[in-house]
């Protein structure tokens, strides 16, 4: 069996696995490592006739739209995001398979069609990506609001055990990550003065832990990425409305959401 990205869709036996690496170091190799995974989720297309368009904004990611026939990306594109290197240790892949399947299965995220060697291969939601004046607009901000409360109504039981929240567990991960000093001296005296030492910063997640632990806020599945680029408007012939608001979600007590 070959070796995915931190295990993501190993816990999945409803998604289908390819066996596939996309090398993203560039343009040539990333299309070309699309095309290897498009003969999997699409068998249908025309592989010579495949339009590709790269996405620049993401920070961890490489992401790549792909779609058939010329013309622009619509409903049949396939998304492929390419995991940044080393994202594994911060970001649980497997927590995110499961996530991105919860909310399709809600009417709140595109399907998931696959997974490869280094990332996924999803639907594409068309739509308007927000901006600043997009989510100021009274109805998108009501209708941003209204998602959200879909997201936090959703049922997290599984086998009859109590959801449990992932805010300190998750935060102390990412202080696991956190340097101690670095060779750079400048940098070094930025980061002492600047930043609490990493025992200050434990403490502190101790004392929110005790005092958070003990308020009985229900713990809901949290969005906790709301960036406005995050956000999709859809507006179909200036009646129907829908809104898809999507990236790493997890359980999170109510009072710690995004």
């Amino acid at each position: 069996m070959f070796q995915l990205q931190n295990g993501a869709g190993e816990e999945h036996e409803n998604l289908r696995v390819v066996d596939v690496f996309v090398d993203g170091s560039s343009e040539e190799s990333l299309r070309c490592g699309a095309l290897k995974v498009l003969r999997h989720v699409r068998p249908d297309w025309d592989l010579d006739n495949v339009c590709f368009k790269t996405f620049t904004d993401g920070i961890t990611n490489q992401l790549v739209g792909c779609w058939e026939g010329g013309g622009t990306l619509g409903e049949d594109a396939v998304l492929l995001r390419i995991y940044g290197q080393k994202t594994e240790l911060f970001i649980d892949r497997s927590a995110e398979v499961t996530n991105m399947l919860l909310l399709h299965a809600h009417g709140l995220a595109a399907p998931l069609h696959c997974a490869f060697r280094n990332g996924l291969c999803y639907g594409y939601n068309t739509g308007r990506v927000g901006d600043t004046a997009l989510v100021c607009h009274p109805h998108i901000s009501k209708l941003i609001a209204q998602t959200l409360a879909r997201m936090h109504s959703l049922k997290l039981c599984k086998g009859g055990r109590k959801p449990v929240p992932s805010l300190f567990p998750t935060m102390r991960k990412y202080l696991s990550l956190i340097p101690t000093e670095f060779a750079d001296l400048a940098k070094n005296e930025r980061f002492m003065s600047c930043i609490p030492s990493k025992l200050e910063l434990e403490r502190e997640v101790r004392i929110l832990e005790e005092h958070l632990s003990g308020l009985g806020s229900p713990v809901v599945f949290c969005h906790n990425d709301l960036l406005v680029k995050n956000i999709i408007y859809q507006e179909t012939e200036g009646v129907s409305r829908q809104l898809h608001c999507f990236s790493i979600g997890r359980d999170r007590w109510v009072g710690g959401s995004k």
